[in-house]
């Protein structure tokens, strides 16, 4: 293996992005290998300026300024239940927060405020593929920036949250899922309190 080839394989870019799944079946047991190949396919992020938060979270699908506020959508690929829904969203939340720490440029002139739209993929009653939102999540920017995100998991994230907004019933079930398993909502109380009075 060449230099240049060690480097590829430990890039986080390379391993993060474009990931497919392959499942063997050996003996009852599964084994699921990751084929990782190269940068995530997202479209919000062609064009985007480097360090901007469109390119921070292949989740990222749009960044859009509105005065002091920026909104931005995120849609969850995929998950292993109804908790790792908002686990999704904390880590793409984290990074963005990452990211106007680091001074994105959809940081100047200063933010006051963030909002998250969190959707996820689903299928209407007919069966047709729908997207569907879930919730509306608002940070503080200055807390997003001020946020030692080295010593914070991901399930402290949702705390950081100065609202939260219930958009669908699946929604309420994420959130009544995630906050009823102890570790979370040990993890983020007050936004737990926020959440489920809702």
């Amino acid at each position: 293996m060449t230099e240049a080839d060690a480097k590829a394989t430990t890039d986080p870019k390379k391993i993060a992005g474009g990931c497919g799944c392959l499942v063997l079946i050996l003996g009852g047991i599964g084994l699921a290998l990751a084929m990782c190949t190269g940068e995530p396919e997202n479209p919000a992020a062609k064009g985007a300026p480097e360090g901007s938060v469109l390119r921070s979270d292949q989740s990222v699908q749009s960044a859009t300024r509105l005065g002091g506020e920026l909104a931005v959508e995120l849609k969850i690929a995929n998950s292993w239940d109804d908790k790792g829904w908002l686990d999704g969203a904390a880590m793409a939340i984290e990074q963005v927060g990452r990211d106007l720490k680091a001074g994105a440029p959809e940081d100047a002139p200063p933010l006051d405020t963030v909002r998250f739209a969190v959707s996820v993929p689903g299928t209407d009653r007919l069966g047709e593929d729908v997207e569907i939102r879930l919730f509306h999540l608002t940070y503080s920017a200055a807390d997003l920036r001020r946020a030692n995100y080295d010593n914070l998991n991901s399930s402290r994230i949702p705390d950081l949250s100065s609202d939260v907004s219930i958009s669908s019933r699946q929604g309420r079930e994420v959130l009544t899922a995630w906050c009823a398993d102890e570790v979370r909502s040990a993890e983020s109380p007050s936004f737990c309190r926020r959440a489920l009075i809702r």
